[in-house]
């Protein structure tokens, strides 16, 4: 065979096999953790997949080894519920992450030292009146938290390392529901119950567009790890993928039978998760989406409460689900 042709083969064959549709998966719960009192809303990995923090009606944020299932650690100090967790990322030469940003519905914004276990004297401003919606980039950057102050809908960015306020994005004319920071930090996309979805330049703070389609309020965002997308979910159950470029809706999913709560992208892209509410005797419910195609790879049962918040391990071995039921569940997602 001519060298040449050999290798156009080769290459073409590797092209189809990147973009080939993913086959079902059967996802296996690996342990439930049962600690919170009451419903949970929030929950994120560390990055080293070793601990998992969730956030909780009952104002507290617990930790969890992921290996053991047990609680390591308590922390309580919020005024309302805790609607958002993010682990900052480890210091070069340091053995943990550098500390945990939680938000509360009351729009405070805390950080805890990991090391003793203690709210950390960084102090943030937070927002005026109730806050919903929080995201970190993956340098540990740049924190977004989105929120209402005063009657504004604003979105602001800080330093997390010092607590300072660096911007205030408006523009959103109902509270911003989700945000999510694109893998580079350079853009930041936004939902809200205003039905849009925007995408805002990090440094400038300037607007860069705004996608509109959904027919009834957005409800979360999540930008995939290559940044090319981003997909976003509504009240009305609907599941979209957004092409970042062009701003034009490029895939409508299924989507769920009730309101969509929450979503999250398994971190190699391929995959996006998306959670449910849960209503009289229909079961919060997880379903797995295949990223190019739009087909349901699966649908994960045993949430008897609304699916709050989604989180995949940084390998994407694992996903956490937070319950309406008080829990939080993880799950082996099957398929990698």
């Amino acid at each position: 065979m001519n060298r040449v042709f050999f290798l156009a083969t080769v290459l073409a064959l590797v092209a189809a096999a990147g973009t080939a549709p993913l086959a079902a998966v059967e996802p296996k719960l690996q342990v439930t953790l049962a600690g919170h009192t009451d419903v949970v809303y929030a929950v994120a990995f560390s990055p080293d997949q070793k601990l998992l923090a969730s956030g909780s009606q009952d104002q507290t944020i617990k930790l969890w080894d992921v290996a053991t299932a047990k609680e390591t650690e308590s922390f309580a100090g919020h005024k309302s519920w805790v609607a958002g967790v993010v682990f900052l990322p480890v210091q070069p030469g340091a053995a943990i992450s550098a500390g945990l940003v939680s938000l509360g519905a009351t729009g405070e914004v805390k950080r805890w030292d990991l090391a003793n276990g203690k709210e950390s004297p960084i102090a943030f401003a937070g927002h005026g009146q109730l806050a919903f919606a929080m995201a970190l980039s993956q340098d540990g950057k740049v924190l977004a938290t989105g929120g209402i102050d005063t009657i504004a809908s604003t979105i602001k960015l800080w330093d997390p390392a010092t607590g300072r306020l660096t911007k205030t994005l408006e523009g959103h004319t109902n509270f911003v529901s989700g945000l999510s920071l694109s893998a580079s930090g350079k853009l930041l996309a936004s939902s809200s119950q205003d039905r849009t979805i925007k995408i805002w330049d990090v440094a400038t703070g300037k607007e860069v567009t705004t996608l509109a389609g959904h027919d009834d309020r957005a409800t979360g965002v999540a930008f995939a790890p290559d940044e090319k997308s981003v997909a976003s979910i509504g009240f009305d159950g609907s599941v979209k993928l957004w092409d970042v470029a062009t701003g034009q809706e490029r895939l409508a999913l299924g989507g769920h039978n009730l309101s969509a709560t929450s979503i999250a992208f398994h971190p190699d892209g391929t995959q996006l998760a998306t959670g449910s509410a849960a209503v009289a005797a229909v079961q919060g419910e997880v379903k797995l989406w295949d990223v190019m195609t739009g087909k349901e790879l699966a649908t994960i049962q045993g949430q008897t409460g609304t699916v709050f918040a989604l989180a995949f391990s940084p390998d994407g071995s694992l996903l956490a689900v937070a319950s309406g039921d008080n829990k939080v569940r993880l799950w082996q997602p099957g398929g990698k």
